[in-house]
């Protein structure tokens, strides 16, 4: 998605830049992504992402790290599974481990 392959640049950032109200209020909302501030390894990061839920619980996480290249998506086949705990997990093992030079954002 970030590559440019299939939307613009400028149309990615707009899916992930927060919006803001008439006050000049931030929502911590993109144009169809929630947007969140994460801490992985003890490293400041953002998200942009969703998750899908059934009777209240979490059964879907999609998660992408802007700038990264990297994307976790978590499905399960039951209510109340944390799936963004588990997506949160993964992301920072894969960042850590498997591919540390992620951590330098647009070095990928």
């Amino acid at each position: 998605m970030n590559g440019g392959k299939f939307l613009q640049p400028g149309t990615v950032r707009l899916l992930q830049t927060t919006q803001r109200v008439a006050s000049g209020q931030e929502t911590g909302y993109g144009l169809g992504w929630d947007l969140e501030s994460v801490t992985l390894a003890g490293q400041q990061m953002t998200t942009a992402g969703d998750e899908g839920a059934l009777r209240g619980g979490n059964v879907a996480s999609f998660i992408s790290f802007p700038g990264r290249g990297l994307v976790v998506s978590v499905i399960s086949n039951t209510s109340f599974a944390e799936t963004k705990a588990l997506a949160l997990k993964i992301a920072d093992r894969f960042l850590t481990q498997a591919r540390p030079e992620l951590f330098q954002p647009g070095k990928h």
